[in-house]
């Protein structure tokens, strides 16, 4: 097959779906750190090659066998323009991504990791201790540098090496002493920054 322009469009088309797909998981799965291009790189290539081989098993399901590495070429134009085709290869494109996406926002690698480490006597966290002690919390007492004591539900806490800072709600402060709320102590919500932060009691899990 001569390598001309053609090749190197055809070649283009099927390596973009992979960048489109690990695009559109970082941008739905909000990824906090952001990946170097190289592991970018890596991941679209991979899925480049899953969207083609899905793709290509579906068009020989309905279409017939391909038996030459140059019919890939003109698949979109055998005999004319197919725009299903096109359609078929975005709709994977796409679905790939989502499920990158489903995959960032439950992080099921976690879950897989804690399921590895549960029989081990030391438990490591990806990103510990900081988020191991707050992946499950529900609801935490603070302890403040002025000696305060804040109690709240846990709505957002920082991550990834960033500053800690945590967001609480339904708050209130609490008498060091005998741990009873202030009567004016009710706040309904509260961001407090790494300075504000001396210890954190986790009083109740999800």
């Amino acid at each position: 097959m001569p390598f001309n322009s053609l090749s190197i469009g055809a070649l283009a088309a099927f390596v973009a779906p992979g960048f489109v797909s690990v695009m559109l998981a970082i941008s739905i799965g909000v990824v906090e750190r952001n990946p170097s291009r190289f592991k970018i790189l890596i991941a679209s290539l991979i899925s480049s090659l899953v969207t083609n081989a899905i793709f290509i098993w579906l068009y020989q399901v309905l279409y017939g066998p391909i038996t030459e590495l140059s019919q890939l070429e003109n698949v979109f134009f055998d005999p004319e323009f197919q725009p299903q085709l096109v359609l078929i290869y975005a709709v994977i494109t796409l679905l790939l991504g989502a499920v990158y996406s489903l995959e960032l926002i439950y992080e099921t690698r976690g879950w897989l990791r804690d399921r590895f480490w549960s029989r081990q006597d030391v438990q490591r966290h990806r990103r510990q201790p900081w988020e191991g002690a707050m992946d499950n919390a529900k609801r935490v007492r603070v302890k403040t540098p002025s000696n305060a004591r804040i109690i709240g539900r846990v709505v957002e806490y920082s991550r990834i090496e960033k500053p800690r800072q945590l967001w609480l709600d339904d708050v209130y402060w609490v008498d060091e002493e005998t741990e009873q709320p202030f009567q004016d102590g009710v706040t309904d919500s509260i961001v407090l920054f790494e300075d504000d932060i001396e210890r954190i009691a986790v009083i109740e899990t999800e």
